[in-house]
Formats: C-alpha cells, structure tokens, sequence
C-alpha cells in the first residue's frame, strides 16, 4: 500500500521497497558468483596447464624398453581429455552460471518505477498547490495529471509485486540446477580419472608380475645361475683324474642334474597393439570368441596372435581387454582413442 511521508513529501510502497531489497542483494551475490567463478576457472585452467607441463616431462623418464610405457603414454592422454572435456563443459555451464539479463530486465522496471513515483509525487504536490488558488480550470488539470499518475504508480507496483518474489524464487530453483550440473561434471571428472589411473595401475602390477617371471627379448642376456658366476679355471689333468674318481661316488640323480645354459633367451611374441578403443556402450558376448563390453572400459585393438583362429570380419575387430583377455567385438559400440605410433 502506497504511504506519503509529510516529512520527505516522498510516496512509498514499503512491502515493495523490502522486495526491491531482497532483489537487489540477490543481484549483488549473483555479480560475486560470477567474479568467482571465473577466478574458479582460471585456475583450473592454469592447473591444467600445469599438469600437462609436469605429465609432459614424466613421460620422458621411462626408459623405452620398459613394458608399461605405452600405459604410462596412454593413462597421461585419457587423462588429457578428461580434463579438457571438463574445462570445456565448465566454460559452457558458466554462460548460463552468469547470465546477468534476467537481472537486467527486472532492474530496468525497478529504475522506470522510480521515475513513475517522483512524477506522481511532482503531479500530486502541483495539485496541492494549485488548490490554494482560485482558478479552477488549473487545479482540475493538476488533479488529472495527478490520477494519470497514481494510476501508473499503482500499476507498476502492482506487477513487481508479482513479478519480484517469481524472479527470487525461480532463482534459487536455477541455482540449485547449476549446482546440480557443476557437481556431476566435478563426478564425472574425478571417476574417470579414478578408473583411468586404476588400470594403469593394475595394468603395470601385471607387466611387474610377467617380468618377474619372465623377461623379454631385451639388449641384455638372462642372468647367469650364481653357482656358475665365479666358476673356477680348468685344473691341470692329474688332478682332474682324482677328482674324477671322487665323480663316480656321487649318486647318479646328483650328478646327472642339467645346470641351466648361460646366456639363454626366451622369446615371448606378443601382437602388437594398433590402437586403443573406449567402450560406449555395454555389449554382452554371444559367442565364446567374443567380448564382454563394459560401458567407459578401454580395449586394445591387436594384430591377429600367432596360432588363432580369430578373424576380422567387416565391422568386427580383435581386441584385447586390460585382463589380458582376447576376443572379437564390434567396433560401432566403441570410440577411438590412440593410434600406437611405435614402429615395429
């Protein structure tokens, strides 16, 4: 309800002036959210940037005969896109995040309600004046001119009262929708970093555990048994007739043990990886030469291994999935990713 002040001679709509307030203070927080987060963003940005430099240089201390280099490459590029993807969506929220119109419009309203009360408060002190005189063509003109008015006021105030308290709850609804998209982009990132580094990890443990076993060919032989590493000069021939002699006591299972050849290499062949494949979609094997697909899993797509039966038919490739499985699986339920650029 409109009230006149006899000491400021000013109209006022109290109720409207606390709903101009609350507007005003939530448009002051939504100018902060946005300086924040765009301080937010430049510093993810910078971080990234950061990493990158880092990674970057992790990646040239792993000598090239190592068997998890190629992880150790790939785990660093997932990593790289995780993150770009999540910049890039940030940057693409935070369009919506400080979009400052809907606060434009309404305060362009507020402003033309100012401008609406003084001249009400203009026409109404004129019509006052004017019945202290005696022409009264000119005191009706004052008291149109001052209806005219009201009866803008009125109406102005009328539609903020509505149209104030809708914008203040409809921004708090919008708020919580962006901190609903801010959180599951923060998810999505940290997850798949999380499964992404879980495999290197594991995948590495395995390369240890099969070169614990195993070494393959490499620029250096197979370790010598230690038994033979100071294995003493050929004796002059009597005394190795002597010894000879003691050599025929010793129990036939003992002496005939084959000691292990120096020197000795153990090929393992392993089919190269062309390229890695993201999974898109779960797909269930049909077939025992086939492969279960995990949705978000990575797969390696292989050369046909020596002695298989597998075969590439259209739109089918061999793969082979972080548990050292092999099998077939259609391509159109993946994505690629990485193309191995070692030469053979």
């Amino acid at each position: 309800m409109a009230r006149f002040f006899k000491g400021q001679d000013r109209t006022t709509d109290q109720e409207l002036e606390i709903k101009i307030e609350n507007f005003e203070e939530q448009q002051q927080k939504a100018k902060e959210y946005k300086h924040q987060l765009e301080s937010y963003i430049k510093a993810i940005t910078k971080f990234h940037g950061a990493s990158e430099q880092f990674f970057g240089f992790i990646k040239t201390l792993c000598d090239s005969n190592w068997t998890g280099r190629n992880s150790l490459l790939q785990v660093c590029q997932d990593n790289d896109i995780e993150w770009k993807s999540f910049i890039r969506q940030i940057h693409t929220d935070a369009d919506d995040h400080m979009d400052m119109k809907p606060f434009t419009l309404h305060k362009a309203k507020i402003d033309e309600q100012r401008k609406i009360q003084n001249a009400y408060d203009k026409a109404r002190r004129a019509h006052t004046a004017s019945t202290k005189q005696e022409n009264q063509t000119k005191m009706d003109q004052r008291r149109v001119e001052m209806e005219n008015s009201k009866e803008d006021y009125t109406k102005i105030n009328q539609e903020l009262h509505l149209e104030l308290p809708e914008f203040y709850s409809n921004r708090q609804k919008f708020y919580v929708q962006s901190f609903k998209r801010l959180y599951t982009c923060h998810s999505k990132l940290y997850k798949n970093l999380a499964k992404q580094t879980e495999e290197f990890i594991r995948k590495i443990d395995g390369d240890d555990k099969k070169e614990d076993k195993t070494e393959y060919i490499t620029s250096t032989h197979y370790k010598q048994d230690p038994s033979y590493a100071n294995k003493p000069a050929r004796m002059p021939k009597s005394v190795t007739t002597a010894s000879n002699a003691l050599l025929y006591a010793i129990p036939k299972d003992v002496r005939t043990v084959e000691q292990p050849a120096l020197n000795k290499r153990k090929i393992h062949k392993q089919p190269k990886v062309l390229y890695r494949v993201k999974v898109m979609y779960d797909c269930a094997a049909e077939n025992d030469d086939e492969l279960d697909l995990r949705k978000d899993e990575f797969i390696d797509v292989i050369e046909s291994p020596e002695g298989s039966d597998l075969t590439r038919e259209q739109g089918w490739e061999i793969g082979k999935k972080m548990d050292g499985k092999i099998g077939i699986f259609p391509m159109n339920f993946t994505a690629r990713l990485y193309v191995n650029s070692e030469n053979e």
